[in-house]
């Protein structure tokens, strides 16, 4: 949501961003060419004017303080941005095309333009301007002001035992710098403290009445309170009733 009250949607098998009007009766394509360099409806990679702009499946969107409209380009693994005059500019990830459909896939921390990741799609921003995102390495990375990627987690295989798994989703900040993070591989909600500490916030345990727990995509309100998205029962909403819970 920006700050006029409109939705911004990945709209991931159209390859495009649109935007609902706070009216709730205008959708208009913001960004996302009609037909990319790869034919009709088969997605692609270009920056430039947002008309003309080209994505892959884009997934997770977040604006941060001033605007700028930062987008997960989960097929082309790519951190993308829509500025607010319309240009849109990959911010981190190589360019170039890989062989195959797959843009760059990888895991590589460093400079913004030679970091590598594998289908990014959670994305979040904190008060600091850090740009937080999942990825299918079980990780979540950093892209930091100066243009830095680092991990801030990573886990081993979590068929090996690992806290993460492949199927990070969602992803949120909180007002203390705390992640959120929608684990689908696990159907759970984690906390990561900002002094690295992992923790379960709610599984299958806490889906009173529900007879699955799909977790997808999460919200923090200013508040503190979390929103979920879930696949098979609605959107659920935890709230915290102790300042140490």
């Amino acid at each position: 949501v920006d700050a006029n009250g409109s939705i911004y949607v990945a709209d991931t098998g159209g390859h495009r961003i649109r935007r609902i009007d706070p009216g709730g009766c205008s959708v208009t394509t913001v960004s996302g060419a009609a037909s990319s360099s790869h034919g009709e409806g088969s997605g692609g990679v270009r920056d430039g004017p947002a008309a003309e702009a080209e994505f892959s499946d884009p997934s997770g969107l977040v604006f941060d303080g001033e605007g700028n409209l930062f987008i997960a380009d989960t097929r082309n693994n790519l951190i993308r941005r829509l500025s607010p005059d319309g240009e849109v500019t990959t911010v981190a990830g190589p360019p170039g095309r890989a062989s195959g459909s797959v843009y760059n896939p990888g895991s590589r921390d460093g400079p913004a333009e030679e970091a590598l990741f594998s289908s990014p799609r959670g994305i979040a921003v904190d008060a600091n301007g850090n740009v937080f995102f999942t990825e299918s390495n079980n990780a979540i990375r950093r892209l930091d002001p100066g243009g830095f990627v680092s991990s801030v987690i990573r886990t081993r295989d979590y068929r090996e035992g690992g806290a993460l798994s492949p199927f990070l989703s969602g992803l949120a900040a909180g007002a203390d710098g705390e992640l959120y993070i929608v684990d689908g591989g696990f159907d759970r909600i984690l906390k990561l403290a900002r002094d690295g500490v992992l923790s379960i916030v709610a599984d299958r345990g806490n889906a009173v009445g529900a007879r699955r727990f799909d977790p997808n995509g999460l919200v923090v309100a200013p508040d503190g309170t979390l929103f979920v998205s879930d696949s098979a029962s609605g959107v659920w909403k935890i709230t915290f009733e102790g300042a140490d819970e």
